[in-house]
């Protein structure tokens, strides 16, 4: 029995047709990957390199091993770098939770996931805000006028702060109800400051193209003042 420690590219059902000779790992040079099964389930490892750390290279082959396998069938992908201490306690997993394994792999199916991040020119946001809200029109007159005090400034900075984080809000929220009937699942996350939506969706394979064709759309309504980036196909790390 290998007691070393192992790198986890995936788990997949059983009967999951990839064969690991076609399969190259993580590392350099490249690890051998093999599989470990316990009941109706089983996962894709290799020994874990020693210079293993976020590089390009190493973030490539994981993701190609993964890309490969969901070209196969459905998947639960590991995040780079999950590391179990051995093969054992591999497959004592794989055999104890493996109703589990067996449901999320049926949940994702043969799907895809799509991150989107919606950003919108700060400008537009501040011009918005400030012309519709009555409180900050009053204490931007307060903080414009001569004597104005530095609480005064103060206060106007944090009603536009709040406007603006609420403006984008309501826009992401917006643009995440125009998105999600078109995936079978989404998951939205915490944006950047800067973001008004950061949002994965559970996409059928069988609708890839449309799901990337409604962003293009959402893009177009949105205008030039905003920004819709979208990414993927991936293997659905945020539904595993």
């Amino acid at each position: 029995m290998n007691t070393v420690p192992c790198y986890l590219y995936a788990i997949t059902a059983a009967d999951h047709p990839a064969q690991t000779d076609s399969l190259v790992g993580v590392g350099d040079p490249p690890a051998e990957l093999r599989v470990v099964q316990a009941g109706e389930v089983k996962a894709y490892i290799s020994d874990v390199p020693e210079d293993l750390k976020a590089r390009r290279r190493h973030l490539l082959a994981h993701q190609e091993v993964l890309n490969a396998l969901l070209g196969e069938g459905p998947v639960l992908p590991m995040q780079f770098g999950h590391i179990a201490p051995d093969e054992a306690q591999i497959r004592e997993v794989l055999g104890e939770r493996s109703a589990d394994f067996l449901e999320q792999l049926q949940r994702v199916g043969d799907c895809v996931e799509f991150h989107v991040k919606a950003t919108r020119a700060e400008a537009d946001v501040i011009r918005e805000v400030t012309q519709g809200s009555d409180e900050i029109q009053q204490l931007r007159q307060r903080a414009q006028r001569p004597g104005a005090s530095h609480e005064d400034q103060v206060a106007l900075g944090e009603a536009v702060s709040r406007a603006i984080a609420s403006q984008r809000a309501s826009d992401g929220a917006d643009l995440h109800e125009r998105l999600a009937p078109a995936a079978g699942d989404s998951r939205a996350a915490d944006p950047a400051p800067e973001e008004s939506l950061a949002a994965s969706y559970l996409v059928p394979v069988s609708g890839a193209e449309e799901f990337g064709r409604l962003v293009t759309t959402e893009q177009n309504r949105l205008g030039d003042g905003w920004e819709v980036r979208l990414f993927g196909p991936l293997p659905p790390y945020s539904f595993v």
